[in-house]
């Protein structure tokens, strides 16, 4: 295993940062996510009756993936249009570099969805910050795999739907199993899954043609 070029993370996560800042589409719909879960307390619901329902969990999590599977997917389709991802290549950058550059910008919204948590009043702990990364992790994973893999510029939205679905799912198992050691454990088993699935992706022939 090559060890980590200080340089290359700085140099891809400045490109990132650099996007990001100057792309207001991308920062209107990546903060519109953070206000997801607060849809429960809108004028007129039933918030106790909500929850009965449905585990306030299922919003935060939507959240989630509403707010960091829509920069991931602007900064994808980015990478291809622009063709940055050569831009790589030709420094001889690994893609490794790229996806946690990707990461470490959508780890900072993890806090903003902790602040939600005060609003269920759900007692913060290790655990549910622990079960909250990992879920994130899972979509970091799963958009970055399938978004490559799937983009087509004739039709590239249907490279953000099939990624939200898994999200959407995943969100509605981990809530039903609330908070626990299971879900965290259920989440970590996926994200190994996700890990041997991507290697997969990311060296097939499709994805090499839009990865380069």
């Amino acid at each position: 295993m090559k060890k980590l070029n200080k340089n290359y993370l700085k140099l891809v996560l400045k490109t990132e940062i650099k996007w990001f800042t100057n792309s207001k589409k991308t920062i209107l719909l990546t903060l519109g996510g953070v206000l997801i879960p607060y849809i429960i307390f809108l004028p007129g619901n039933d918030i106790e009756k909500t929850k009965v329902v449905i585990s306030p969990l299922v919003f935060i999590f939507i959240g989630i993936s509403a707010c960091c599977g829509q920069f991931l997917y602007d900064s994808i389709c980015k990478d291809i249009i622009n063709k940055i991802n050569i831009f790589y290549n030709n420094l001889n950058i690994s893609i490794i570099y790229s996806f946690c550059a990707k990461i470490l910008l959508c780890t900072p919204f993890i806090i903003l969805f902790i602040i939600p948590i005060y609003f269920y009043n759900i007692q913060i702990s290790f655990l549910i910050i622990c079960i909250i990364f990992s879920y994130l992790i899972n979509v970091c994973i799963c958009s970055f795999s399938l978004v490559n893999f799937l983009f087509d510029p004739k039709s590239s939205y249907f490279a953000l739907y099939i990624p939200f679905i898994y999200d959407f799912i995943l969100a509605l198992l981990l809530a039903t199993l609330k908070i626990s050691f299971v879900t965290l454990i259920a989440s970590l088993i996926l994200i190994i899954l996700w890990i041997l699935i991507s290697l997969k992706i990311l060296n097939s022939k499709k994805n090499s043609t839009n990865m380069l």
